[in-house]
């Protein structure tokens, strides 16, 4: 999935013009109930490739709308959202010089989901990836099914 939005894509966009890929995509995310975002955090945010994927999917006329009036309007409201990040640094080095401080959160889910009406039920952080052994790896993987299913038990 090409991750560059275009200015004549955009233009395109608002005027109801959406490329293929971008439909694609745009119906997956209709179809599914939760949206689960699994990534690095790379300078403090999204890596390039995945904002450039969220800012072409997830664009004003299908994530959300904004009236005349400045007031948006959020189209995905009945969905959750998890997500799920990674770092190579020490939990410890995040923690004492703020990588991931509250703002942080705010910014990578609240305030994204809250654009678009995802309701955040979970987000977990896994640090010092690039020191992980196989059994870090593991547990990792282990914790992530858990918290799964635990939010989402699957049907019987």
């Amino acid at each position: 999935f090409p991750p560059e939005l275009t200015t004549a894509e955009k233009v395109a966009m608002r005027n109801g013009h959406v490329p293929a890929p971008v439909q694609r995509e745009q119906k997956l995310i209709q179809q599914a109930d939760v949206l689960t975002f699994i990534f690095p955090i790379w300078w403090t945010g999204l890596p390039a490739m995945l904002k450039g994927y969220v800012e072409r999917v997830f664009s004003e006329g299908f994530a959300y709308e904004i009236n005349e009036n400045g007031v948006v309007k959020n189209l995905l409201r009945d969905k959750k959202g998890v997500i799920i990040n990674t770092h190579d640094a020490p939990r410890t080095f995040l923690d004492s010089n703020m990588i991931i401080t509250p703002s942080h959160h705010m910014t990578t889910d609240t305030a994204a989901f809250d654009l678009i009406g995802v309701e955040p039920v979970e987000r977990l952080l896994f640090s010092s990836m690039e020191q992980a052994s196989t059994d870090d790896i593991h547990e990792i993987l282990k914790e992530t099914k858990e918290t799964v299913d635990q939010l989402f038990p699957p049907a019987v």
